[in-house]
């Protein structure tokens, strides 16, 4: 839901891409390879919540880009 709304909000000035795939469980999400080199090449990551696998990888994407924003 949170990526249509984003889509609609940037229309095509922006990709908008989700690392949960429709129907998946974000208790067991473990991201991709394609998932990771996705993320080194966003201009900002939006976190959606206190869901457990994204505040691991905002930990990981703060000390491999600092320079990434990170919206709540």
């Amino acid at each position: 839901m949170q990526k249509y709304f984003l889509d609609k909000i940037v229309g095509d000035k922006m990709d908008v891409s989700c690392l949960l795939s429709k129907g998946g469980n974000p208790e067991n999400y473990e991201p991709t390879m394609n998932d990771l080199m996705t993320l080194e090449k966003s201009v900002a990551y939006l976190k959606m919540g206190n869901v457990g696998f994204e505040q691991i990888l905002v930990d990981k994407l703060k000390q491999n880009n600092r320079e990434l924003p990170i919206y709540d």
